[in-house]
């Protein structure tokens, strides 16, 4: 499963829900669900992503090429990642059951969008 750019949010969350429907094996429904409420936030505030697929582990990865970063939904967190020449940015958003998206990662979110629309994207 995999998009490469897709044209809108509404793709990428097609594409997200066929997951639920092809039953990958790597992927559980909670990391879906969760993905599924991910797109709920950033899709308020960023452009649809220029990939979407599994990731390494039985995750879901979202990823923009310009700026390149990523985040990669697990069952039980979110990472993100930001690709510079000789480093990488990481940071880790436990999920608990009551608040499924952090209030860092929705700072987080903002902030990016905040950078992105000062930089012209």
């Amino acid at each position: 499963m995999g998009i490469k750019k897709p044209s809108s949010w509404a793709e990428v969350e097609a594409a997200i829900r066929q997951m639920l429907v092809e039953r990958d094996p790597d992927i559980n429904n909670r990391t879906v669900e969760l993905a599924l409420c991910f797109i709920g936030l950033a899709s308020k505030s960023l452009t649809a992503p220029s990939d979407v697929g599994r990731g390494y582990a039985p995750t879901i990865s979202f990823s923009w090429q310009n700026p390149p970063i990523e985040f990669e939904v697990h069952e039980s967190e979110i990472e993100f990642y930001r690709f510079f020449d000789h480093q990488t940015e990481i940071s880790t958003y436990p999920i608990n059951p009551e608040n499924l998206m952090p209030d860092d990662l929705v700072l987080k979110i903002n902030a990016l969008r905040d950078e992105l629309s000062n930089a012209g994207f």
